[in-house]
C-alpha cells in the first residue's frame, strides 16, 4: 500500500468500501426477501386461523339452533340453522382456497362431516315436523282428533267404566310422549283390548258400537304410527349428536396444524432477522 500513489490508495479504499456496501446491501436484500416470504406465510396462517375460529364458532351456533329447535319445537329454528350452515359453507370455501397441501385431507374430512351433520339435522327436523310441533299438527294432531271423536261418542252413549278405560289410554299416551318408553305402548294396547271387551257387553246400539270401535281403531292406528316415529326420532337425534361430535376432532386438528405453521413462520422470521444482523456485523 505504501508503494501506491495517493490516487491508487483512494481508488483501492473506495473499491473496498463500495464492495462492503454492496455486500451489506445484498445481505439486507436477501434478508428482506426471505422475511417478505415468511410474512406472507404468517399473514396466510393468520387468515386461516381466523376462518377456522369462525368455523368453530358457527358450528357451535348450529348446535345451539339444533337444541333450540328440539327443545321448543319451533320451525323458525330450522331456518336459523340453515342460515348458520350457509355461513359455514362460505367460511369453508374461503379456508379451502388458502389451504396447503398438508391440510387437504383434513378439509375433505371436515367437509364430509359437515355434509353428514346437515343431512342428519334435515332428517331429524323433517321427522319432528311429521310427529307434530304442537298438539294441532302432524301425527299428534291426527291422534288428538281421533281420540276426541271417541270421547264424544262415549260421553253420549256409553258408561263411566268405558270412559275410565279411555282416560287410562290417554294417561299411557301422555306417559309415552313424556318418557319415550315403549312399555307404555303395550299398556295402551292392553287398555284398548279391555275397552273392547267391556263394550261388547254393554247395552248400546250396534251402530253406535261400530262408530266407537272405528274411532278407537283410528286412535290405536295413529298412536302406533306416532310411537314408531317417536322411537325413530330418539335414534335419529342420537345419530345427530354423534355426527356433530365426529366433526370436532377434525376441527381441532386443523386449527392445531395452522397454529403450528404460524409458530414455525414466526420462528423463521426471527432467525432470518438474527442471521442478517450477524452477517451485517461481520461485514
Amino acid at each position: 500500500m505504501t508503494r501506491l500513489s495517493v490516487t491508487q490508495r483512494i481508488a483501492t479504499i473506495s473499491l473496498v468500501a463500495v464492495t462492503g456496501f454492496l455486500l451489506i446491501l445484498g445481505a439486507v436484500f436477501w434478508a428482506h426477501e426471505r422475511q417478505r416470504t415468511v410474512l406472507e406465510m404468517q399473514h396466510r396462517a393468520t387468515t386461516k386461523l381466523a376462518l377456522t375460529k369462525s368455523l368453530a364458532e358457527e358450528f357451535l351456533d348450529a348446535r345451539r339452533r339444533e337444541k333450540d329447535f328440539l327443545l321448543r319445537l319451533d320451525a323458525s329454528y330450522v331456518e336459523k340453522h340453515a342460515g348458520v350452515i350457509a355461513g359455514i359453507r362460505t367460511d369453508f370455501a374461503a379456508l379451502d382456497g388458502l389451504a396447503d397441501a398438508g391440510e387437504a385431507d383434513l378439509l375433505t374430512s371436515l367437509n364430509t362431516r359437515i355434509d353428514v351433520y346437515e343431512a342428519q339435522f334435515a332428517a331429524v327436523s323433517t321427522l319432528m315436523q311429521k310427529l307434530g310441533l304442537d298438539e294441532e299438527s302432524g301425527l299428534r294432531g291426527s291422534l288428538r282428533a281421533a281420540v276426541h271423536r271417541a270421547e264424544q261418542l262415549i260421553e253420549q252413549h256409553a258408561t263411566d267404566d268405558l270412559m275410565v278405560k279411555l282416560l287410562m289410554m290417554r294417561r299411557h299416551e301422555k306417559d309415552f310422549l313424556i318418557r319415550k318408553d315403549p312399555k307404555y305402548v303395550g299398556r295402551l294396547n292392553d287398555r284398548i283390548a279391555e275397552f273392547k271387551d267391556l263394550m261388547a257387553d254393554k247395552q248400546v246400539d250396534d251402530a253406535v258400537k261400530t262408530q266407537i270401535a272405528a274411532s278407537l281403531d283410528a286412535y290405536s292406528a295413529d298412536f302406533a304410527v306416532l310411537a314408531d316415529a317417536t322411537i325413530a326420532s330418539i335414534e335419529e337425534i342420537a345419530t345427530l349428536s354423534e355426527t356433530f361430535a365426529a366433526a370436532e376432532p377434525v376441527m381441532d386438528a386443523l386449527r392445531a396444524g395452522i397454529e403450528a405453521n404460524y409458530a414455525d413462520a414466526t420462528a423463521t422470521f426471527e432467525a432470518i432477522s438474527e442471521e442478517a444482523y450477524y452477517i451485517t456485523l461481520a461485514l
